[in-house]
Parts: structure tokens; C-alpha cells; sequence
């Protein structure tokens, strides 16, 4: 059991620490504005990702029925559950790209109107952050979370690489393109497992 335990709390160690990456190196090669924007922007996405978290975790038994059923029965579920989820957040991402200088006035000033470039690469991530949660959810759920954290140490250390060379390159932008540029990789990483069967 606690050999089980360990792996879950590697997981977790490398997606606390995978979340302070962008910060530490804007700290680095940018500004404390642009730490400031790139917070404002990010903290938008709080509520969604709330959402999101509170939903995988009231179907993580259904998953875990749906694994020990047959994995057909999973992939349906799974197909079904991402539909629903990509129904809710498609209106969010629209509304946060096309009304970004607004919602940032109105929630913080009109100094932080410079954060809508941000904003606007940025929420397409949103998009794939249920896709991502999910997948890492089937994989779990089919006793998979060696596999799990394999996928979120090589999202870290691309993270970290894109973090580094991008920031140092482009600054706030260069931020905002590492998390959308890890996001990819998250999706293109979990999808191979889940998408060859357990």
C-alpha cells in the first residue's frame, strides 16, 4: 500500500512543482509586471479548473467501475464525459478570448489590460485541460498511474525546457506559449496509452 501511495504522492510533488516553472523563470528573465500580468491572466482560469477538478473527482468511482467492466465500456464513458466537458468550457474560452481587455478592466484596472495578450494564448489551454484530466483519470482508474507519472515528469521537464528558452526569448509571450506548448505535449502523451487499451 504504501508502494501504491508513493507513486501517487511522485505525482503530485511534480504537478505542485510544475505549477511554479512559468512564475520562477518570468521571475528570472522578465519583470515583476510581468509576473503580475501573467498571474492576472492565469488566475481567471480558477474557476473552470475548479469545476473541472470537482467533476473528475465525483466520476473517478464510476471510471473505476467502468475499467473493471471491460475497457470498451470506459472509452464510451470517457467519450461521453468529454463531450459534456468540452460543451461547457468551448462558451468559456470564447468569452475569455473575445471579451480578454474587458474582463481584465473590469476585474483589475486598467493596468492590467496588457495581460489580454496573455489571456488570449493562454485559454486555449483551458480546452485541453479537461482532455488532459480525464485521460489521466482512465489511466488511473485502469491501474495505470506508473504510466501517469511518466507523462507528468516528461510534461515537467518539457515545462521546464520550454519555460527557459522561450521567457529568455520572447518574456511574458514567451510564458504564455510555454504553458499552451506543455498542454499540447500533456495531451499528445496521455492520449497514446489511453488510446492503444490498457
Amino acid at each position: 500500500m504504501i508502494k501504491a501511495a508513493s507513486t501517487f504522492l511522485r505525482i503530485d510533488v511534480i504537478i505542485a512543482t510544475w505549477a511554479s516553472i512559468d512564475i520562477l523563470a518570468l521571475s528570472k528573465f522578465g519583470s515583476e509586471r510581468d509576473v503580475a500580468l501573467f498571474n492576472a491572466a492565469r488566475q481567471l482560469f480558477t474557476p473552470m479548473v475548479t469545476v473541472y477538478l470537482n467533476l473528475l473527482t465525483s466520476l473517478f468511482p464510476l471510471l473505476c467501475r467502468k475499467s473493471a467492466s471491460s475497457f470498451r465500456d470506459l472509452q464510451d464513458f470517457y467519450e461521453q464525459m468529454l463531450e459534456i466537458l468540452l460543451l461547457v468550457t468551448l462558451p468559456v474560452v470564447l468569452g475569455l478570448f473575445f471579451l480578454a481587455d474587458g474582463i481584465l478592466v473590469l476585474l483589475y484596472g486598467e493596468k492590467f489590460v496588457p495581460a489580454s495578450v496573455v489571456l488570449r494564448i493562454t485559454v486555449w489551454s483551458l480546452l485541453l485541460t479537461p482532455l488532459a484530466g480525464l485521460l489521466g483519470q482512465v489511466l488511473v482508474a485502469s491501474q495505470h498511474e506508473k504510466i501517469t507519472l511518466r507523462i507528468v515528469a516528461i510534461d515537467w521537464v518539457v515545462n521546464a525546457v520550454c519555460a527557459m528558452l522561450l521567457i529568455s526569448s520572447f518574456g511574458l509571450i514567451g510564458a504564455a506559449l510555454s504553458g499552451l506548448l506543455t498542454s499540447i505535449v500533456n495531451i499528445y502523451w496521455a492520449s497514446l496509452p489511453v488510446g492503444g487499451g490498457p
